[in-house]
């Protein structure tokens, strides 16, 4: 008879791994994937341990419990957002042990090694693809930590649609606040230079060194894979992230010439250097649309339109960002002198009134104005538009 756990019947015996055993269950039809985590251990039985030990376990055991079901429902709207997202759908304790359930990926998988040969478009959509990941998990700043070709599927199904998937979020965490450095997980193959320096440094006073854009780097060596079926090499034969300048790191020549600048970007040695994942985002975009891209200037923080009409609050040093209401937007806009990004809604600056075609000039209010250029239509400080016409730029 098969076991059962938690009203879930274990379909397979359990396989080890090095953070966890796994195995696949099912419940009413529906096939899920199930990792067993390994620590940490509820103590059932009180009259096992010394009262003070007990107590330190079981608090422990609730911080642990707490931060995993904030960061579950953190991940299960991070999905909702992008559906490459392959999000937990339960975290639970049975007996002593934690488990953590997902949806279970079923579709046949290309090998990375195997990738660069499909099309140059369909490359480019699974790009896309892994760029709208990062993105919703920035938005909610969390780190996957370690994304590596064995955490990141490039399936196809029956239909022959080419599609990715990111997936295993047993370990990631929020930004700058990774684990302990013995209990932060990651593959050396695909470490952040900085997610190596916090690992190897043994300070767990460090942590905040390891942001959303260590995510960006992992992406970036995964992508030329992608692209080359090559890896990136250290020229002085160590793993990527030890190196310890820019030109350290060697690209193949096989990388398409609009492609090799986005990776020098994300691979950036120096992570206040290194592009963030909207970045990433608009950099693919505009390689899509065939378009040459305008980095944003580093220095200024940024606000990014969301589906819902709401903006999204980038730091100037890109390791953090908050949602923001458009009035607020519109005011930090006015305030810092900074574009309001896609924001095309059709609207006066006030959302209220309607946009006039055909004008270069939209609408203005006090403070901002809604032009419409070659690139769209987008509300920005009125101090910056007078500098973009005293530059030409208009």
């Amino acid at each position: 008879m098969a076991d059962i756990l938690n009203g879930y019947t274990l379909l397979k015996d359990w396989t080890f791994c090095a953070n966890g055993d796994f195995t696949t269950c099912e419940k009413s039809g529906t096939t899920y994937f199930l990792k067993r985590l390994p620590t940490p251990k509820y103590p059932i039985r009180e009259s096992d341990y010394e009262p003070r030990t007990y107590i330190r376990l079981v608090e422990m055991c609730m911080k642990f419990e707490k931060r995993k079901i904030v960061l579950t429902n953190d991940l299960i709207e991070a999905a909702e957002e992008c559906p490459a997202i392959v999000n937990p759908y339960k975290f639970f304790r049975a007996s002593a042990t934690y488990y953590i359930l997902s949806r279970y990926v079923q579709d046949k998988q290309i090998a990375v090694e195997e990738v660069h040969l499909l099309k140059y478009d369909v490359k480019l959509s699974l790009i896309k693809s892994f760029a709208d990941g990062l993105v919703a998990l920035q938005k909610k700043k969390i780190v996957h930590g370690d994304l590596k070709p064995g955490n990141v599927f490039v399936c196809q199904n029956e239909d022959g649609e080419v599609f990715l998937n990111i997936l295993d979020f047993d370990d990631s965490y929020y930004s700058e606040h990774p684990p302990t450095c013995e209990g932060t997980v990651g593959s050396m193959e695909y470490y952040s230079p900085e997610l190596g320096d916090y690992i190897c440094s043994e300070d767990p006073d460090r942590g905040y060194i390891v942001t959303c854009v260590s995510d960006i780097f992992a992406a970036g060596l995964m992508i030329h894979e992608y692209l080359t079926g090559e890896k990136v090499t250290n020229k002085n034969g160590k793993y990527p992230f030890q190196a310890k300048k820019d030109s350290d790191l060697k690209l193949s020549g096989s990388v398409p010439a609009n492609m090799r600048d986005l990776l020098k970007n994300m691979l950036k040695i120096d992570r206040s250097e290194r592009i963030d994942a909207m970045e990433f985002q608009r950099y693919v975009e505009d390689i899509i649309n065939g378009v040459e891209h305008t980095p944003i200037p580093s220095g200024k923080p940024r606000l990014v339109k969301n589906p819902d009409g709401t903006f999204q609050y980038i730091s100037s040093d890109r390791h953090s960002s908050s949602k923001v209401s458009r009035k607020m937007a519109l005011e930090i806009a006015s305030d810092k002198g900074i574009p309001l990004e896609g924001d095309d809604a059709g609207t006066d600056a006030t959302g209220k009134g309607p946009i006039e075609e055909g004008t270069v000039v939209l609408s203005r209010t006090d403070h901002t104005i809604t032009i419409k250029t070659k690139g769209g239509i987008t509300t920005i400080p009125i101090s910056v538009y007078e500098q973009m016409k005293k530059e030409g730029r208009l």
